[in-house]
């Protein structure tokens, strides 16, 4: 399959950047890690897996924030060093 040179690359849709995040291979590792790290065997199995996925989901969005406001400064100093010739 041969793309031509015109052709531009079309973003994700929302649904498709939804379901991408499933192959990220460090999030797998980290939530079975912490899923054999921090759960015994036996009574409240699904209670302990319940509070392992509720501390990722409340953990994760002030980390997330934080790589966008990052990012979004990384942004503007690359294109004001770009408007300068740097």
């Amino acid at each position: 399959m041969s793309h031509s040179t015109d052709e531009q690359a079309k973003p994700l849709t929302f649904l498709k950047g939804a379901l991408f995040r499933w192959l990220n291979a460090k999030a797998w590792v980290v939530a079975t890690g912490a899923i054999a790290a921090f759960t015994s065997v036996g009574e409240g199995f699904y209670t302990q897996n319940a509070i392992i996925a509720t501390t990722f989901f409340f953990v994760s969005f002030p980390s997330v924030g934080i790589w966008l406001l990052f990012g979004s400064m990384l942004k503007k100093c690359l294109y004001i060093g770009e408007k300068k010739g740097v």
